[in-house]
């Protein structure tokens, strides 16, 4: 039997068209991901660029484990059933979602490519 172990690649960034940005492999896969952004160049890119554009509307979207800041969009903590906060929080789950698509997709063509 072989046992691998396997580094954590934390997908930082992805555009609307589903292009990775940044990828961080500084930490393994217990680390949160909030503590990895807090520690990456990238957060304090988005500081200078909203310091400098703030009119400029970009946003990341980040699970509720990141901090609400003016660029990072969050979901909304008990959001009532069937109100707009709801609604919001659907949107930016499925918005979410598609960086687990991208990362299932890469780990299938590398067990691919392995064979």
């Amino acid at each position: 039997m072989f046992i691998t172990i396997i580094h954590c690649i934390s997908l930082q960034i992805c555009d609307w068209r589903l292009k990775i940005m940044n990828i961080n492999a500084r930490y393994c896969g217990s680390t949160h991901d909030a503590y990895i952004w807090n520690n990456s160049n990238v957060k304090n890119a988005m500081i200078h660029l909203y310091r400098r554009y703030s009119n400029n509307n970009f946003y990341l979207v980040g699970d509720s484990g990141y901090s609400l800041r003016p660029w990072m969009m969050t979901p909304i903590i008990d959001a009532p059933e069937n109100s707009p906060e709801a609604a919001y929080n659907k949107k930016q789950m499925k918005v979410r979602s598609l960086i687990q698509k991208i990362i299932y997709t890469c780990a299938v063509l590398h067990n691919l490519e392995t064979r």
